[in-house]
C-alpha cells in the first residue's frame, strides 16, 4: 500500500475538477498539446484530471500514480484513459512518449530523487518530446506538507538532465488553491 492510499478519496474530491477552477492551467494544457502526435504520459496523475483533459482533446494518454487507490479513482472518473500504478523514479521500459506532464509530481521528492525523476522523464521522451512540470515555487502563506522548489532550481535541474527550456513562468494561486506561487516549466528533449 502506498502512503497516498489513505488520502486518495479526499485528494480526489478536492482535485478531480481543479482544471475547471484554474483557467490558466487549461490554457497551458491547450497550448502544450497543440500539434502533439504520439503518446502522452501523465506522471503522479492523482485522480486523473490532467490525463482526462488531454484525452478529451483526442490524445492517447497514459496516467501513472504510486497509489493503487488513486489509480482506481482515476479509472472511475476517466474510464477511457489507461491508468496504472507506477513510480516516476523508475519508469522501466517506458519510452518514446511525445510528451510527459507532471503536475505537482515533484513536490514530495528529495534532491536526489528529483534529479533521478528528471533523468527518467528525459529517457522516456522521444527526441523532440515535450515536458510540462508544475510545482509550488514560493510560499505566500501557511505551512504546507509539500516541498517548495524555486523556479531557478527546477530550471537548473532540467538543464542538468539534458532538457532545453522552452517556457518558464510563475503564477499566483487562484480559486481555492493553497497560498503558494506556482512554477511552470515547459521543456523539451533535444532532437
Amino acid at each position: 500500500m502506498s502512503d497516498y492510499d489513505p488520502k486518495a478519496e479526499e485528494y480526489a474530491e478536492d482535485f478531480v475538477d481543479i482544471l475547471e477552477r484554474t483557467p490558466l492551467d487549461r490554457k497551458l494544457l491547450d497550448l502544450f498539446s497543440q500539434g502533439l502526435d504520439g503518446r502522452v504520459l501523465d506522471l503522479a496523475c492523482g485522480p486523473g484530471q490532467v490525463a482526462g483533459y488531454l484525452q478529451q482533446k483526442g490524445l492517447e494518454v497514459r496516467g501513472l500514480a504510486l497509489s493503487a487507490r488513486m489509480v482506481e479513482l482515476a479509472r472511475a472518473h476517466f474510464p477511457d484513459v489507461d491508468f496504472e500504478v507506477g513510480d516516476l523514479l523508475n519508469l522501466g521500459e517506458e519510452s518514446e512518449f511525445a510528451a510527459i506532464t507532471a503536475f505537482y509530481a515533484v513536490v514530495h521528492l528529495k534532491d536526489r530523487q528529483l534529479q533521478r525523476s528528471l533523468s527518467e522523464m528525459f529517457r522516456a521522451l522521444r527526441p523532440g518530446g515535450r515536458l510540462l512540470l508544475t510545482f509550488h515555487s514560493e510560499l505566500l502563506e501557511g505551512q504546507p506538507d509539500y516541498r517548495i522548489l524555486s523556479l531557478e532550481k527546477l530550471k537548473e535541474l532540467c538543464l542538468q538532465a539534458g532538457f532545453l527550456l522552452e517556457v518558464t513562468v510563475e503564477r499566483m494561486p487562484v480559486a481555492d488553491e493553497d497560498g503558494t506561487r506556482r512554477g511552470i516549466v515547459w521543456a523539451s528533449r533535444p532532437g
